[in-house]
């Protein structure tokens, strides 16, 4: 803009006065007027050429500012030229629409950062050579680390895992076993392989499929339970029936039925035990029916030491007989839970019973210690705990303690840890179980 009005007007004054020249000379009255028209006609070429040169400039010093300032034009810059002014306003102008795409951008890129840092499933992307590039909270959780840098570090901590996700390949899916503080977690691994900027890079995410693993065998063992308990229930009951119908009508058998009293005497005995066991048989039953009808929890929020001074006192014939000493620790100390207080009360009891008969085996110079703790966990939720300074159970034996039937009690019924794993299922929470031969068990609790 303005530049044709400056240049056209002075070129054509050029021009006129050119063609003034031309004739003036020819005259020899008019030398000096001739020079002195020459004069102007330099003073004009100067000031034509001089807005080129500003604008020569203006352009150069903006390019250069533009390059060392990294896109920026600084108060510093005084165009002095009107397309310098309307460069100026041009840069600033796409400068600002620039910068508010690349803020978009970021804003964008954050995000789906925080996306991918709280999502409920382990994502990280494994480069050539085994560099991490991104690794969230979830991902982090699950393999134990504060920090990871290069997948080879977790040889040592979870065997075999680097070399399942080398032969990994797109779409592969896996049942893999990581360890963390209460034993083997089972986690599903999926793996996506992608190309960037000239290199593949595997995409892995992680999921803890613990809770659905204990669905599905806590569903599985009901449904067993069901059709067990039924069949059993459908038999013995007629033959308890019978047992006692036999039973009182053979005190109307005389000698004159052909039986002597010790005969009558010796079958009625026979038939009181098929009774009698059939009974017991029947209560067995009733008590594994149990496991099926863990009711929902009624829950309230309940301040945990006063709940765990209930325990004790109502366990104490079972403390005085072990003759252990009882330690309660709950941090913050007015910490409270929200749960249905009489099914986590049935909970405790079977877990401090177990943990006084466990003690009873002890050695006899060994310190008996029953410790209840509560407090939070790693992830900020409540956690109860019951240690005990037992013997400890086998790795076997821990593999199946929490299975309906399973016991290692001589007269355990085995449904006492089971029906403690349905009350916390039914809670949203999980029971956890980690012993040290000769040193104790420890149980846990999460809500």
């Amino acid at each position: 803009m303005g530049s044709k009005d400056e240049i056209i007007p002075q070129v054509v004054l050029i021009a006129i006065l050119g063609m003034l020249v031309g004739v003036l000379l020819k005259s020899n009255n008019v030398a000096f007027l001739g020079i002195l028209i020459i004069i102007f006609i330099f003073f004009l070429i100067k000031r034509m050429v001089k807005p080129l040169e500003d604008r020569n400039k203006d352009v150069t010093s903006l390019i250069s500012m533009v390059k060392k300032s990294g896109g920026q034009i600084s108060g510093d810059y005084r165009p002095h030229s009107q397309i310098g002014v309307q460069l100026k306003q041009t840069f600033e102008e796409q400068s600002r629409q620039i910068q508010e795409k690349l803020q978009q951008v970021l804003k964008k890129d954050n995000y789906l950062k925080n996306i991918v840092q709280h999502a409920g499933v382990g994502i990280l992307t494994v480069k050539p050579g085994g560099k991490v590039d991104i690794i969230n909270a979830e991902a982090k959780h699950l393999l134990q680390v504060s920090s990871l840098y290069n997948i080879a570090e977790l040889n040592d901590r979870a065997p075999g895992f680097v070399e399942q996700v080398s032969t990994m390949k797109t779409g592969g899916k896996s049942l893999i076993h990581l360890p963390n503080g209460d034993g083997m977690l089972p986690v599903s691994m999926y793996v996506i392989e992608l190309a960037w900027e000239g290199e593949i890079i595997k995409l892995l995410s992680l999921q803890n499929i613990q809770s659905e693993l204990d669905e599905k065998e806590m569903e599985a063992w009901q449904n067993l339970i069901r059709i067990l308990t039924h069949e059993i229930m459908n038999s013995v009951t007629p033959i308890s029936s019978l047992a006692a119908t036999i039973e009182e009508e053979l005190t109307t058998v005389s000698e004159d039925r052909g039986l002597s009293v010790d005969e009558v005497e010796d079958v009625r005995l026979g038939v009181k035990t098929i009774r009698k066991r059939s009974e017991g048989l029947i209560r067995f039953v009733s008590d594994f029916r149990n496991l099926t009808r863990v009711p929902n929890p009624n829950r309230k929020v309940t301040e945990i030491r006063p709940f765990f001074q209930e325990i004790i006192l109502l366990m104490q014939p079972e403390i005085k007989k072990t003759q252990a000493e009882v330690s309660i620790q709950v941090s913050p100390e007015d910490i409270c839970i929200d749960f249905d207080k009489e099914l986590i009360a049935q909970v405790m009891i079977n877990l401090v019973k177990n943990a006084c008969e466990a003690m009873q085996n002890n050695e006899e110079d060994k310190v008996r210690l029953l410790s209840l703790k509560a407090g939070l966990s790693v992830e900020g939720k409540p956690e109860i705990i019951i240690e005990d300074s037992g013997p400890g159970i086998d790795e076997e034996a821990l593999q199946r303690i929490f299975i309906p039937f399973f016991t290692t009690k001589k007269t355990g019924s085995g449904i006492g840890l089971s029906l403690s794993k349905q009350i916390m299922r039914k809670h949203d929470g999980n029971i956890l179980v980690s012993s040290q031969f000769n040193k104790g068990t420890k149980f846990t609790l999460r809500f």
